[in-house]
């Protein structure tokens, strides 16, 4: 088994406020094993804002090596923006999420 730890590193979206991680402060990979699943959740607050960010960080990995990339920024946008979309190139993701509606 390989492992790695993960954690989130707030930005202009915050923990707790924001969004919430798993507790969870490794990820575990079995041998072959490419892909894990940590979640995170998208919290609301019932108000608008405009489109906030934060980082998903990989680090310290045991008995195996990181590939690029480490890190996965992170952007919140609100129902009204409309927009999600995944883009990657070379050594960085940003991954943008929908807030859950409000209410």
């Amino acid at each position: 088994m390989y492992f790695c730890s993960i954690a989130t590193v707030d930005g202009t979206a915050k923990q707790d406020s924001d969004f919430r991680g798993k507790s969870q402060k490794q990820v575990q990979f079995n041998p072959g094993q490419t892909t894990a699943v940590w979640r995170v959740r998208i919290l609301s607050d019932g108000e608008y804002e405009v489109s906030e960010s934060f980082q998903i960080v990989l680090s310290e990995p045991v008995m195996a090596l990181l590939e690029f990339p480490e890190v996965a920024n992170v952007e919140i946008l609100d129902p009204g923006d409309e927009v999600i979309s995944e883009t990657g190139s070379g050594r960085s993701w940003v991954l943008t999420l929908l807030r859950p509606p409000f209410g």
